[in-house]
């Protein structure tokens, strides 16, 4: 999928999820500072949503509560994401390292993530022609496709969920299989499992490099003079 087509469904998703986008900031800033349940909550809250459509933010807070309780300590852990603001002094630097391990991971075969609901799904049909299209035009379409979505039946709703349900199971496994063919520890907190795929090819780098750095020494023969060059050769 498209990067353009990417921060398109990311911003449908805040319209949809009706919270205030200072709520959940995807700056490093906030990740960075955030507790494990409330980077828990940032990454499913959507998903709840659009399980339960017609529960209020305050039912749906209690549920991802009762959800966070649930996992085990190792399950929680994921979600506590490795401060990486020493790497370069500046929060800045912690979040440009990484979209750096990111970038990095999909081009060695990372899969990219899916829609991850059915308006995702919805609004990736109906945008994916726009690529190239002035800001103007995106923007009216994106409002058109949400208001759609607005006006389709549950029945037509649902049909739209099932597919983002069956993208997420092909996803994950697919991500799974990713991990395990570079034999990385698998979690689906993506910032982890990028992190330490991103460190470990970085050292292994810096080690191959610093062997080809060290020359070979080499020793040279002994050269022999000319008075000596020929076992048969007599003094003048």
């Amino acid at each position: 999928m498209s990067r353009f087509l990417n921060s398109l469904i990311k911003l449908s998703a805040r319209v949809a999820s009706s919270i205030p986008c200072s709520q959940f900031s995807t700056s490093a800033n906030i990740w960075n500072r955030a507790t494990p349940y409330q980077n828990f909550v940032r990454v499913k809250f959507a998903e709840i949503k659009q399980q339960n459509p017609t529960l209020k933010n305050t039912e749906l807070f209690k549920k991802l509560g009762e959800s966070y309780r649930q996992l085990s300590a190792t399950e929680k852990l994921e979600f506590q994401v490795p401060d990486t603001s020493t790497i370069e002094g500046t929060d800045s630097g912690a979040w440009s390292e990484k979209r750096k391990s990111l970038m990095y991971a999909h081009r060695h075969g990372m899969p990219r993530k899916p829609p991850a609901s059915g308006l995702n799904v919805y609004i990736q049909e109906k945008l994916s022609d726009l690529k190239g299209m002035p800001l103007e035009k995106v923007a009216l379409r994106l409002r058109e496709a949400v208001k759609d979505w607005n006006a389709l039946s549950e029945e037509e709703r649902k049909v739209y969920s099932t597919k983002a349900t069956e993208l997420k199971a092909e996803y994950e496994k697919e991500l799974h299989s990713w991990a395990t063919e570079h034999k990385l520890r698998f979690t689906k907190n993506l910032t982890v499992l990028t992190h330490r795929f991103y460190e470990r090819e970085r050292k292994s780098r810096s080690h191959r490099q610093s062997i080809a750095h060290v020359a070979p020494v080499v020793t040279s023969a002994p050269v022999k003079s000319k008075s000596a060059a020929s076992p048969d050769s007599h003094p003048s």
